[in-house]
């Protein structure tokens, strides 16, 4: 069963395949991009080799280094009409851009992965949206964001209202200010329940990223400090 509500590139439309050898040749799909507009998002960690949290126990620094910064395209697969027989339909294939970020703590033992995944805009998925997923572990060869080990907070930046998150306009955190931070909706998290994270959460901005990590585990708080 699929850890994910929504996952990606592991999302595929399977569809019926034709015995007519026309029907039967593959079609070149798009090449989806991630909008202009939204590649704001990611862009600190982009720029930057490591990310320092203040720990709200003790008030020390305490380091996360930028293990991966990769931007990369990923394969799907769809089905369109046959021209030659509209009752059947022929292989569609394309790619779709992602961008990817792990950030990591050894100390801590804590590893976070943000893959930003384009928009699939095929019919079958016509009303698709790009969506930010943030991860705890490590992704497998293929970047299959059901490889994690357990979802943290779902983003899409292309909508107006979000779907998965509620965003505050003014947090304050531990007498630090953050604009437009968004957490998870408890009512509709994105993530199946079983996938969902039982002891990490976090809140996030568009400027800085992953702003807080609530450890339940080593009972501990980080609050962003900077990036480096």
């Amino acid at each position: 069963m699929n850890k994910l509500i929504y996952i990606f590139p592991a999302l595929f439309f399977f569809v019926t395949s034709c015995n007519n050898d026309d029907c039967d040749e593959v079609v070149i799909g798009e090449s989806f991009v991630i909008l202009e507009s939204t590649r704001n998002h990611l862009s600190s960690y982009f720029d930057s080799e490591q990310v320092i949290f203040i720990n709200n126990m003790n008030g020390e620094e305490v380091t996360f280094q930028i293990t991966q910064k990769s931007t990369f395209e990923s394969e799907y697969r769809s089905g369109v009409e046959c021209e030659d027989d509209p009752s059947k339909s022929s292989p569609l294939i394309g790619t779709a851009e992602i961008r990817q970020i792990q950030i990591q703590n050894t100390s801590l033992g804590i590893t976070i992965t943000l893959q930003h995944q384009s928009a699939l805009r095929i019919i079958e998925n016509s009303g698709a949206v790009e969506q930010i997923f943030i991860l705890e572990g490590e992704l497998n060869d293929l970047n299959q964001t059901v490889s994690a080990k357990s979802g943290l907070l779902v983003v899409t930046p292309t909508v107006n209202d979000e779907l998965f998150t509620t965003k505050t306009d003014t947090l304050n955190i531990f007498g630090k200010e953050f604009l437009d931070v968004e957490e998870i909706k408890p009512s509709n998290t994105g993530f199946d329940n079983d996938f969902l994270s039982s002891n990490l959460s976090i809140s996030y901005t568009v400027d800085n990223g992953i702003i807080y990590i609530n450890d339940e585990l080593t009972n501990s708080e980080l609050v962003f400090e900077r990036t480096e």
